[in-house]
């Protein structure tokens, strides 16, 4: 879904109010302070940990979707489990330029730097993705536009990441794009643009969120005025989790593919969510059998040791 460094609609997304970056591209985030190279943003629209959410999409539309709309999507609906095809209208609109190609290939012997001006773009995100159809075995490919950087590790790494499809969310100041090239070959294939205005939903917060890290709980309340609302976390979806709302047990939703979410009633929510380890008892109860084996041979060991240093006394004697 989000892929590329510097994805200000990942962080966004993910609620990350504040980062620290050296790249000064962004739509949502406001720089608020600087310190040589490096400069700290606040965006005031990135999603809270916890917030509501009526409008639905679902899962089928979402996987039925290419990049950049499955983001768009995903950022402007709660995506929940469903079989049913929920339509949207996308605000994304495919860059068409005579000018740009569908595949480009190069041969650079050296770190290379091109610059490319597009129609009609400042002020909008702009989407890039393209296939990188070309793998050195021994080198490392990479390629930076405006900031954002995608690599493609070499085919006899260790760790290799396979990343060849390149996906970049920028936004632009201007309407040129600043390309770096590492050194090597590049053989780029299926070249496609796309570009919107903002495209982030519309939350609300829950009233009286608090988190409980010790007993690992949230809890909240809201007044819910619609019959089919979904309240919506950035976190990250285990079966450990329990809901409760007006404390009686609900099941959790996951939501976003990933997240842990529950179904709201109409009229007031009084919402708890809590984590309990799975297996957490059961494995307590097998620690401690383990601790009672381990004595008790400790036990045994003491006692043959007594037996044998008396043996071996009453044979001196």
């Amino acid at each position: 879904m989000f892929t590329g460094s510097n994805n200000e609609l990942f962080y966004t997304f993910m609620g990350s109010k504040y980062i620290v970056d050296s790249n000064n591209k962004f739509l949502y985030y406001k720089k608020i302070k600087s310190d040589k190279d490096l400069s700290l943003y606040y965006n005031k629209s990135a999603y809270p940990l916890v917030y509501t959410s009526k409008n639905i999409g679902s899962s089928k539309t979402y996987n039925s979707l290419q990049f950049p709309y499955n983001m768009e999507y995903i950022m402007n609906n709660t995506v929940i489990k469903d079989d049913i095809d929920i339509e949207y209208d996308s605000k994304i609109t495919k860059y068409k330029d005579n000018n740009i190609k569908k595949r480009y290939k190069f041969t650079f012997d050296e770190i290379t730097h091109k610059s490319i001006s597009l129609n009609n773009v400042k002020g909008k995100m702009l989407y890039i993705s393209f296939d990188m159809n070309y793998n050195d075995d021994y080198k490392d490919s990479y390629i930076i536009i405006n900031g954002v950087q995608n690599t493609l590790t070499c085919k006899r790494w260790r760790y290799y990441n396979n990343n060849t499809n390149f996906k970049y969310v920028l936004y632009m100041d201007s309407n040129i794009l600043d390309i770096e090239f590492s050194d090597g070959i590049f053989d780029i294939d299926n070249v496609n643009i796309y570009y919107s205005d903002k495209i982030i939903n519309n939350y609300k917060e829950i009233d009286n969120l608090k988190l409980d890290y010790s007993n690992s709980t949230i809890t909240g309340n809201y007044l819910n005025k619609s019959s089919d609302k979904y309240l919506v976390t950035s976190i990250p979806y285990d079966d450990g989790f329990r809901g409760y709302i007006n404390d009686k047990r609900v099941d959790i939703v996951k939501v976003n593919k990933s997240f842990v979410g529950l179904r709201l009633n109409p009229g007031m929510n009084n919402i708890k969510i809590e984590y309990k380890a799975p297996w957490y008892f059961e494995g307590c109860i097998i620690s401690l059998f383990g601790l009672f084996i381990l004595l008790f041979k400790m036990i045994l060991e003491f006692v043959d040791n007594r037996v044998i240093n008396k043996g071996i006394f009453k044979f001196i004697k």
